[in-house]
């Protein structure tokens, strides 16, 4: 759950790394690291710019679509910035779905 912040040059965000990072401070990268990013994959479960309130995006990036991400959706949302709610993602072996609140807005198969 998360209430976010609001205004011109904000932009919070909930997302995954692949464990297969290299960067420096990647907890894995000692052990597993073989990828930079954006090869390693990200998968951002919410993003949100200040300076348009009401529009919650998710998006999977990956090194065929870095500059070019083409696998993302998003949903009109009131009151981010005054209540707290439910941004998710549930992986399985094949597909992940995005929710708010509960409902289902984005599926990749």
């Amino acid at each position: 759950m998360a209430k976010l912040p609001c205004g011109e040059g904000t932009w919070p965000a909930i997302w995954t790394l692949g464990k297969n990072i290299t960067k420096n401070g990647g907890f894995w990268a000692s052990t597993f690291g073989t990828k930079g990013w954006l090869a390693c994959g990200e998968i951002d479960i919410m993003e949100h710019w200040g300076h348009n309130p009401k529009y919650i995006q998710r998006a999977l990036h990956n090194s065929f679509s870095s500059g070019n991400t083409i696998n993302h959706s998003g949903i009109m949302a009131s009151d981010v910035a005054n209540n707290f709610h439910l941004y998710a993602m549930e992986w399985t072996e094949n597909e992940i779905k995005f929710s708010l609140d509960s409902v289902v807005f984005y599926e990749y198969n």
